[in-house]
């Protein structure tokens, strides 16, 4: 890394350009460094960096006194002519930036720190930053094991929960409807701001790419380029159901031409089909292994399509369904007995994941398309995948909302590499078409076999190109291929 020498002039010239903008906050430097860990072949390596805090305002355009300290982390880069830093914005809603940054910076098939210098924020409500949503009440609650489950039980639950949530943080005078995105988007430009730089690279995946949106539509002017994976647009955070059964049924026709499971499993959403019509008319109850011993567990319908949303989420899930649905064919439900044990241990988690959503929701036409299809029978999964979130959730947190105009497209100059992966169903690759015409400069990269995961880093050809455009080389939209999956 660079000598403390060279690291004490870089804080010099970031102190005077500070003071050259008299609305940035002041950053308040840890004295000692900040190691991050990052993977290699041989193990864990470690990372140094500097670790930093700023105050915001809680709300801002208000009279309100009320502040939010957010922590932040600084890789340098040692190249000597570097470009614009990368501001890494992690997803979650509710993941921390700081944690993992380290592994970013110096991922071994993409090191960005080559080129540039990069920033992780914890983003506020998480992680170092104050307050950390994450850090009140026990927010858990059991759900009966004894009888199938429905999505409604399961939706109040959670909301009558996340009210209590709510409660201990109101009662601690924190404004938890100023937790949101576009706030949090305002708190990256403070953060640049500060740091004293006039222009930067966004770089967000899933939730990361929402916030990275908002950053775009406030603060544009101040953005080199963006790169933005696995693309949650403004209006993308509640699923829709049949984008869920379009992935379905892909996955059906994958199946179906896999020489292990093409003929044990023809007709994959047959199969689902009749397996979620087996439990409407008889729940099943078998005994799993549970924390404490054997417990005896009753599974239905709703149990199901749940366990199958959340699995189209994930590559590693994804390989797994095939044999976990002939299983369940032949009697043996095992496997959704556990997965159902570990769902009714409910728990909210970070009430700053809940207000965030909350706030951003969707916009009243999505709303409504998602009711229509939930109803629609022949979308076999309903909306479970956005379970347990509900209206009963919003209406217990205070009911935030950013309006429909954050919900709205918007027009935009600054270069973007949009990422998709063609088995992502929670941030499918429609998600960037729908959007893509306001953008001309805008190139998009669908990644055919991948996930909402990241396994499209194997691909050479992909990682040559996200490093092409991060250099500022051009880049067009295309297709890439990776390895197909294998079933389990």
């Amino acid at each position: 890394m660079k000598t403390l020498l060279h690291l004490f002039a870089w804080l010099v010239l970031a102190t005077a350009l500070q003071a050259q903008d008299s609305g940035a906050s002041e950053v308040r430097w840890d004295p000692e460094p900040f190691l991050g860990h990052y993977p290699t072949r041989s193990g864990p390596a470690r990372l140094e960096g500097r670790l930093g805090r700023i105050v915001v305002p809680e709300q801002r355009g208000s009279d309100s006194e009320a502040t939010v300290e957010l922590a932040f982390v600084l890789y340098e880069t040692e190249n000597s002519e570097p470009g614009p830093p990368v501001f890494w914005l992690v997803g979650g809603p509710g993941g921390s930036g700081v944690e993992h940054a380290a592994s970013f910076a110096a991922h071994p098939l993409l090191p960005v720190l080559d080129h540039c210098d990069v920033i992780a924020l914890d983003q506020r409500g998480t992680g170092l930053s104050r307050p950390n949503l994450a850090d009140g009440p026990d927010l858990s609650y059991p759900l009966p094991l004894d009888r199938a489950l429905t999505q409604e039980e399961d939706e109040e639950a959670f909301a009558e929960m996340a009210s209590e949530g709510h409660e201990y943080w109101s009662d601690k005078g924190v404004g938890l409807e100023h937790f949101n995105t576009l706030e949090s988007a305002d708190d990256i430009d403070d953060l640049r701001r500060a740091l004293g730089f006039e222009r930067i690279v966004v770089w967000g995946g899933s939730y990361g790419s929402h916030l990275g949106l908002a950053y775009l539509r406030r603060h544009g002017d101040h953005v080199a380029r963006a790169i933005l994976t696995k693309v949650e647009g403004p209006d993308h955070t509640l699923k829709l159901p049949s984008t869920v059964q379009r992935h379905l049924e892909q996955l059906a026709e994958l199946v179906a031409a896999d020489a292990r499971y093409g003929e044990s499993l023809p007709d994959l959403v047959g199969t689902v089909e009749g397996l979620l019509a087996l439990l409407e008319k008889e729940p099943v109850t078998t005994r799993v292994q549970g924390p404490g011993g054997e417990v005896e567990v009753t599974v239905g319908p709703y149990d199901l399509r749940r366990e199958l949303s959340n699995a189209l989420g994930g590559l590693r899930e994804i390989s797994r369904i095939p044999g976990s649905l002939v299983r369940m064919r032949d009697g043996d439900w095992s496997e959704l007995a556990s997965q159902a044990l570990a769902n009714r241990s409910g728990e909210v988690g970070s009430m700053m994941t809940v207000m965030m959503d909350c706030a951003s929701w969707a916009s009243e036409g999505r709303v409504r398309r998602i009711e229509r299809e939930a109803a629609d029978p022949t979308n076999l999964l309903g909306d479970a995948i956005n379970a347990p979130f509900s209206s009963k959730l919003r209406r217990a947190v205070g009911k935030p909302d950013l309006g429909e105009s954050f919900r709205s497209s918007f027009e935009s100059p600054v270069p973007m590499l949009l990422v998709t992966g063609s088995l992502d169903v929670r941030t499918p690759p429609e998600n960037v078409t729908e959007l893509i015409d306001g953008w001309p400069h805008a190139v998009h990269l669908e990644v055919i076999g991948v996930s909402h995961d990241s396994f499209e880093m194997l691909s050479p050809e992909y990682v040559s190109l996200v490093r092409a455009f991060l250099l500022g080389e051009p880049v067009e939209s295309q297709v890439i291929d990776v390895p197909a999956m294998r079933f389990e």
